[in-house]
């Protein structure tokens, strides 16, 4: 019986709150106005996304520099109000590359690889003199390996918060 009130209770409140939740408006337009001069994405209601700094905006539309991923270019976009499904604040990021975390993972990568083939080395044949060097050569070609993909691999720019939404 406490079991059966128990789960009654439960779902009476989350059908009362569920309501509420879900009606929560990003529908306001002055929300964006309080980007201006920060980083921000736009979704246009083509499905296309862009990124960059909101130079203005006003009650009908906003201007972004759009930002690639070297940094901010010369090309300005003037977004009709009417035109825009989504805004976000953004984390735009330039040239960030990730050599030395890539180094590590691909380090660690390569000892559990070496350790695990040793391993199984050690169980086939007990007298083979280098067994004991493939966690060692491992750790240096998977360290190797991950710093030339850390070196090509660059982070894109994120989307944080939303700020409006039709």
């Amino acid at each position: 019986m406490k079991r059966l009130s128990t789960i009654l209770m439960t779902s009476i409140l989350l059908v009362q709150i569920a309501p509420a939740v879900s009606a929560k408006q990003k529908g306001d337009w002055n929300n964006v106005k309080a980007f201006e001069h920060y980083s921000i994405a736009v979704k246009t209601k083509l499905g296309e996304t862009y990124y960059g700094l909101m130079q203005s905006v006003d009650d009908s539309s906003m201007v972004v520099q759009i930002a690639d991923s070297d940094g901010f270019t010369r090309q300005e976009i003037n977004f009709q109000r009417h035109e825009v499904e989504k805004v976000w604040s953004a984390t735009l990021r330039f040239g960030e590359h990730h050599v030395v975390k890539a180094a590590l993972i691909g380090a660690a990568t390569g000892f559990a690889a070496g350790f695990a083939t040793a391993r199984v080395r050690l169980a086939r044949d007990n007298t083979d003199p280098y067994i004991g060097m493939e966690p060692g050569v491992g750790l240096f070609y998977g360290a190797a390996a991950g710093a030339l993909v850390g070196a090509f691999w660059k982070k894109k720019h994120k989307k944080d918060e939303l700020v409006y939404s039709v």
